[in-house]
């Protein structure tokens, strides 16, 4: 064992096991959840062993965890998700992802003094740059199109017919007083959560919003293999898509990723089961470099434990709380204003809901709500994922975020 130290964790859930963590001085790497036989094995050992074992292995978590992210930040080490038991959380679990940015996206908004189009609530650190000076030059300067290079800083602007969903005084939404009042928006790195290491491939999920789209523009049965959104996500023609809408170029991929770095991101082949608690068919396989995670990657199996989501719907899971951008809510997204999600919104899965004309999503508390909401919704949040090769990519490692992190009051 000289290698590693191998640790088994219990969940705090009756007779539910956590997975393997194997922990060096350098690597952290998830291994599958024990078998039966190995549950029953510890069945036996008693309550008392079992109180043991948890306290023992609870604080080996609480010493060893913080050793490898400290060896990390001095000399930066991708892991896949660390999951862990936490009592104060409302799954009775904690996960620890390992993140890096790659690609740029519009996100933060420059605005000037008097800005409300957002409330305070619904504002992260980051997402509103306020100076006057620089809104006041970014509105005088000439502008080619939509987008402009200002002291080697990319921008964008928008007006509220670029929304996706717009009005001047809809609550929960973005503010749009002036239809023809242009806002600009920055382009920054995208954040990613790492959820799994393989070969020298990262599969990401970005960690915020990032946009606003609706799953297919028209109220029809359809789903993830003929649906708009995965045309435009990937910058398909109109053969792709029901609706025969062409998206080569200007789709999220063109937007996100220069030539170079669209070279770094892989073709991943996705398979998209049946709903499980309707059967609904979700289409046939897929193969994209740019996709939306499905039921079974954040509830329905045990690869959404390996994600480090909860593998159930039964529960709020603030691993799957998500806040949208600046951007994100300037397109239209929804933003929740309860406590306890203040700021959250609701993003969408490929996996179709109750019917063929409806999709799953997961709402602003990280309920999953199986049933779907119509594919034709406008202001869900939008959550990619791409599988990329770290060899060739140009990322930088930032860190890491807890799920911890996304409760406000639980």
């Amino acid at each position: 064992m000289s290698s590693g130290i191998i640790i088994k964790f219990l969940s705090i859930h009756p007779l539910r096991y956590c997975k393997y963590c194997i922990m060096n001085h350098s690597t952290v790497s998830l291994k599958q959840v024990p078998t039966a036989a190995e549950r029953q094995y510890f069945m036996k050992k008693g309550k008392s062993l079992i109180s043991l074992f948890l306290a023992a292995s609870f604080i080996l978590v609480m010493f060893s965890i913080p050793l490898h992210i400290a060896s990390a930040q001095a000399e930066p080490q991708l892991h896949e998700p660390l999951v862990f038991p936490n009592n104060a959380l409302s799954t009775g679990q904690e996960t620890i992802w390992s993140c890096i940015t790659f690609g740029h996206y519009p996100s933060a908004e420059v605005v000037r003094s008097g800005w409300d189009s957002v409330d305070s609530y619904a504002v992260r650190d980051g997402d509103v740059i306020r100076n006057d000076e620089l809104y006041t030059r970014l509105n005088e300067a000439e502008w080619t199109g939509d987008r402009l290079t200002l002291d080697g800083q990319n921008y964008i602007r928008i007006n509220r017919r670029d929304a996706v969903t717009a009005a001047p005084d809809r609550e929960q939404h973005y503010r749009w007083d002036d239809p023809d009042e242009w806002h600009y928006f920055a382009e920054q790195p995208i954040k990613w959560r790492i959820l799994s290491l393989k070969d020298g491939k990262a599969l990401l999920l970005s960690d915020r919003t990032l946009d606003c789209f609706p799953f297919n523009l028209t109220d029809e049965e359809v789903n993830w293999q003929n649906s708009t959104i995965r045309s435009w996500l990937n910058g398909y023609d109109g053969s792709h898509n029901l609706d025969g809408i062409d998206y080569s170029g200007k789709g999220f991929l063109d937007k996100a990723f220069t030539p170079d770095e669209q070279k770094a991101v892989l073709p991943t082949a996705n398979v998209t089961p049946d709903n499980p608690d309707y059967d609904t068919d979700s289409g046939p396989a897929t193969k994209d470099r740019v996709f939306l995670l499905s039921n079974e990657q954040v509830f329905a199996d045990a690869a959404a434990l390996y994600y480090g989501f909860l593998d159930s719907d039964a529960a709020g899971d603030p691993a799957r709380r998500l806040s949208p951008t600046a951007y994100a809510l300037g397109r239209g997204t929804w933003q929740s204003d309860n406590a306890g999600s203040e700021g959250n919104t609701f993003w969408l899965l490929r996996s179709n809901g109750f019917t063929a004309s409806n999709v799953v999503y997961v709402g602003e508390l990280g309920h999953i709500y199986n049933r779907g909401i119509p594919v034709t919704c406008q202001d869900a949040g939008l959550v990619p994922a791409i599988r990329i090769d770290l060899e060739t990519a140009a990322y930088s490692y930032t860190g890491t975020v807890s799920s911890r992190d996304r409760v406000s009051d639980n």
